[in-house]
């Protein structure tokens, strides 16, 4: 596969944001801003085929890596146009790395949070605490969800229901704490064999 060439304002452009990332390859919006414009305007076809071999080749970087530094400057572009919620922006990467594991609508109002229960000073950990009580309620929807469905699926006796919800609540508990103590793999076989069984 052969190298695309590019006009002299896009070779230009490569050049420049190239010396951005030179300048500072671990830095934070900056680096972050060259790479997105490299991946979105395609500014590396003049020297790899791929994005990854670009990152490779050039930075000696993974594709992961450099879409953590871009997802960085999303969230940051995100909280800067919601400025009418949010007063002080991330000032590094450790208070933002929480904010890319939640929804584009959901980042504002948890960075606000952050501020004010850690009253104006925050750090990783403030941020990462609001970002955990959000992803653990998106679980305990999704646990109520499944339980909704198996219940509407099934027409089984009152008993039967109630101990079944009952063993979900459980499995929910072992889920929030990161399966701690729990066998994952003896518990489908136990699955299984009650599967088996009523298939008998």
């Amino acid at each position: 596969m052969e190298l695309d060439l590019m006009s002299p304002d896009e070779t230009s452009r490569l050049a420049e944001l190239e010396e951005v990332i030179k300048a500072d390859i671990k830095g934070f919006i900056r680096v972050g801003m060259a790479l997105k414009e490299i991946k979105e305007k395609r500014l590396y076809r003049s020297k790899q085929v791929t994005w990854e071999l670009y990152l490779k080749n050039e930075w000696d970087i993974g594709k992961s890596y450099a879409d953590y530094k871009m997802r960085a400057v999303d969230v940051l572009e995100n909280l800067k146009q919601t400025s009418t919620m949010v007063e002080v922006l991330p000032k590094n990467e450790r208070q933002i790395r929480p904010l890319t594991l939640i929804p584009p609508d959901q980042q504002a109002a948890a960075w606000k949070k952050a501020i004010s229960r850690s009253g104006g000073k925050v750090n990783a950990l403030a941020v990462m605490k609001e970002v955990k009580e959000i992803l653990e309620a998106k679980k305990d929807e999704e646990k109520s969800g499944i339980q909704k469905d198996i219940v509407k699926e099934v027409t089984v006796p009152d008993d039967f229901s109630n101990q079944l919800t009952k063993l979900i609540e459980i499995l929910a508990l072992y889920r929030k704490s990161g399966w701690k103590g729990f066998n994952r793999k003896k518990a489908l076989e136990f699955v299984n064999a009650i599967e088996q069984y009523l298939k008998s």
